[in-house]
């Protein structure tokens, strides 16, 4: 999946629920301004890796936007805080998870990162459990819009076998998997109650 794909995917989640007008808007600025970003760059994994950087650093100000924009209400800025710091948490617990367990699978395509303190074997093996996992945690991310229940079931399969298959990582892969369930959860709610009101 592309950076821009990406970025685009995330745009149609933080603004699912947001009156369309505002929302066709939104998506037009962020598509112009990855553009211009596009034309200004020289191309590959660098020009990808800067789309990446943005998007996160922009993540709290994009939930601030939707916050100001649904239902046209204002919330008390300390529970506003509250709320764009536990979103920014969860959206970089996933970003955390997905980059660990992308780096771990590196074995698999070629890549020797791990040095050379492994029994035979171990090294692929241990590749193969982290792409099974990072395969979780993009279908319950790219899923989490049209199959919510489905999406977080797959994301809370992985935070749980990430937690047995790595035991010694649990106090690291529990609070960040618990993290990114609950925003999707947090998420797939607020698609109920917003269907259910259209």
């Amino acid at each position: 999946m592309s950076a821009t794909r990406i970025v685009l995917w995330w745009v149609d989640r933080y603004t699912a629920g947001v009156p369309h007008a505002a929302r066709e808007e939104r998506r037009s600025e962020i598509e112009s301004d990855l553009w211009e970003q596009r034309a200004a760059s020289t191309g590959g994994l660098g020009a990808e890796l800067a789309v990446l950087s943005r998007w996160a650093r922009g993540i709290p100000a994009d939930l601030s936007w939707r916050r100001s924009r649904r239902r046209g209400r204002r919330l008390p800025s300390a529970r506003a805080a509250v709320r764009v710091a536990a979103w920014s948490l969860a959206a970089l617990a996933y970003l955390f998870l997905v980059g660990v367990h992308g780096y771990n699978a590196t074995a698999l395509v070629g890549f020797d990162f791990y040095g050379g303190d492994w029994a035979p074997g171990d090294v692929v093996e241990y590749a193969r459990i982290s792409a099974m996992l990072l395969a979780l945690l993009l279908a319950g991310g790219v899923l989490l819009r049209p199959w919510p229940r489905l999406a977080v079931a797959l994301l809370g399969a992985a935070t749980l076998g990430a937690c047995v298959a790595f035991w010694w990582a649990s106090p690291i892969y529990g609070p960040t998997g618990v993290a990114v369930v609950a925003g999707a959860v947090a998420i797939a709610r607020g698609q109920r109650v917003s269907s259910a009101a259209s």
